[in-house]
């Protein structure tokens, strides 16, 4: 199965669009996964309600944080600046609701 993030921005979705004949041809289950997003808009909402026509959508929305631009210049993960902190917390609920899909499919 193939993660494919995307921001909830115009942009993403028609550069998905181009790239949707690519991955389908690959053969590959797919699912997709909401990155980049501010709390509170309606583009995560409907960005998400979009994309489940095509496949599935990791329920959980990855938040814009600040911790991943300090984590990029520590060259540390958000679990091991902030274990316990959201985006970390973010991360376990994905890879969970993820796993899940995959376990289901299998």
């Amino acid at each position: 199965r193939v993660l494919i993030p995307l921001n909830p921005k115009s942009a993403d979705m028609k550069a998905l669009n181009k790239k949707m004949p690519a991955v389908r041809k690959s053969g590959k289950p797919f699912t997709f996964l909401l990155s980049r997003c501010r709390h509170n808009l309606r583009t995560n909402a409907s960005t998400s309600a979009a994309l489940g026509v095509l496949s599935q959508v990791v329920p959980t929305l990855m938040y814009e944080r600040e911790i991943y631009s300090d984590t990029f210049g520590h060259g540390l993960t958000a679990f091991e600046l902030e274990p316990n902190g959201a985006a970390a917390n973010d991360v376990r609920s994905i890879w969970r609701e993820f796993k899940q899909q995959l376990e289901t499919k299998n």
